[in-house]
């Protein structure tokens, strides 16, 4: 059984500092174990008067329209949740939630979400799903809105600061899923040499053509890659020396294809789409 300090120190740590005073909590924990059809629901159930049996609501909105018991079931720990038969490439969102145990306060978990791994053998095309704004590491120099995303899925653009001497500002998803080929269209508008546009991989940067097109570059599983507006070998030092010169460089019909797709290569859908 816990003690109400303990319970207290429970809820900090799970970020529920405000609502210390309750008996009973239901907390949401990441999901874990992802894969393209399965998942594994996590959760805490804890409390000073013994919680109740907890369940997850789950589906592909908040407005959940599946249910399960929470295993083990009548806990007062952590408790969990195996699905499977998932869509691939897919975003799901959950929460914890149980009856009242007796008396007292009750607060009950909030939602979070996981994205399932990308179908086997099918493209991602666009800024979506696993490639969507939210799961790319931003990076400017100076911070003042360098990288706009509100176009996305369909493009992102990245720009410098020409009051400046030296600015940049880069894109970067940490993980590749697959082994694959990263395809995309880009523009640059303003670039020069001494401030051109480039892609990384494993952060060893790539000067790309001033003139743009459409170009690609292979990855393997687990391998960083970025689209830098960024001169310099190092892509965090943002060596984009523009001399008060506006230069943007806008990445457009993304695509990722896994190896061995089966499928129209994505860049013969881009040479197609031109």
């Amino acid at each position: 059984m816990f003690t109400q300090s303990k319970l207290g120190l429970t809820i900090a740590l799970l970020g529920f500092s405000s609502i210390a005073s309750a008996n009973t909590l239901y907390g949401t924990e990441p999901a874990t174990d992802i894969t393209h059809s399965s998942a594994t629901l996590n959760g805490v159930a804890r409390s000073t008067v013994g919680a109740g049996s907890g369940f997850f609501m789950w589906g592909e909105s908040t407005k959940y329209d599946q249910q399960n018991s929470a295993e083990p079931t009548s806990a007062n720990g952590r408790v969990g949740l195996r699905l499977g038969g998932l869509k691939c490439n897919t975003t799901y969102h959950y929460r914890l939630r149980g009856a009242p145990a007796g008396r007292g306060r009750t607060v009950q978990g909030l939602d979070a979400q996981f994205t399932t791994l990308p179908c086997p053998g099918a493209a991602i095309v666009g800024f979506k799903g696993k490639f969507a704004p939210d799961n790319w590491t931003r990076g400017e120099n100076p911070r003042v809105n360098l990288i706009d995303m509100e176009n996305a899925p369909h493009q992102i653009t990245l720009r410098n600061y020409r009051f400046r001497r030296i600015s940049g500002a880069d894109i970067r998803f940490d993980a590749a899923p697959a082994d694959g080929k990263v395809v995309f269209r880009y523009t640059l508008e303003g670039a020069t040499p001494a401030c051109p546009g480039s892609y990384a991989i494993n952060d060893i940067p790539r000067i790309l053509d001033l003139k743009g097109g459409v170009h690609s570059f292979d990855v393997k599983k687990g391998d960083s890659f970025s689209f830098l507006l960024n001169g310099l070998s190092t892509p965090s030092h943002f060596g984009c020396l523009s001399n008060g010169r506006d230069v943007k460089m806008t990445i457009s019909r993304f695509v990722f294809e896994p190896e061995k797709t089966g499928h129209t290569p994505a860049s013969r859908q881009l040479a197609m789409a031109n």
